[in-house]
């Protein structure tokens, strides 16, 4: 069902109707019921704590000696926080915490392509949101010195300069050559 039909349902119903298939959904899903939670009390640094240690928990899956966090889990925690609304700084917050968590443990432990897309991925979604926010001066040398950090071997240094000098360069308008 669309939001134009559902809108339409629901303002066919009467201020009793509404409020019982709001309890309804509020007892019937989980999802639901946290929504409403935080949006009748909202309280973003507990959203944000509670998080924090899912995507936490989530990263520091391992198992012998390799990594076995699913990129899959952790995208959906970040997406499920920013339904909440918390306010972009905060989203950006969580995001580079779940960057900066999973460099971290990929420096230590084997890891895998998928990992490493997350890494180059979420580089370009960092830089792309804070500079939309206007937060990338905050942002770019957090994220330069994370990567001076990892080792010159084993190929993830150059990966990430590399994907962060794209995301950079994406950011700058193209001027065209002169004539």
């Amino acid at each position: 069902m669309s939001k134009a039909q559902l809108r339409k349902e629901l303002a066919a119903m009467s201020q009793e109707q509404l409020i019982e298939v709001i309890l309804e959904a509020y007892s019937a899903r989980k999802e639901t019921k946290e929504y409403f939670e935080y949006f009748l009390n909202p309280d973003p640094q507990a959203l944000t704590e509670r998080y924090l240690k899912a995507i936490n928990k989530e990263i520091q899956r391992v198992k012998r000696g390799s990594m076995r966090m699913r990129v899959s889990t952790v995208k959906k925690l970040l997406k499920e926080y920013a339904s909440f609304q918390p306010g972009v700084a905060l989203e950006l917050q969580l995001l580079y915490h779940a960057w900066d968590s999973t460099l971290v443990m990929a420096i230590s432990w084997r890891r895998t392509d998928t990992i490493e897309r997350f890494l180059t991925d979420t580089i370009a979604t960092l830089v792309a949101r804070a500079d939309s926010e206007m937060l990338l001066d905050r942002y770019a040398p957090s994220i330069e010195k994370a990567i001076a950090m990892t080792s010159r071997w084993g190929g993830l240094r150059p990966l990430l300069t590399h994907a962060l000098e794209d995301a950079l360069e994406s950011l700058t308008p193209q001027i065209p050559p002169a004539k």
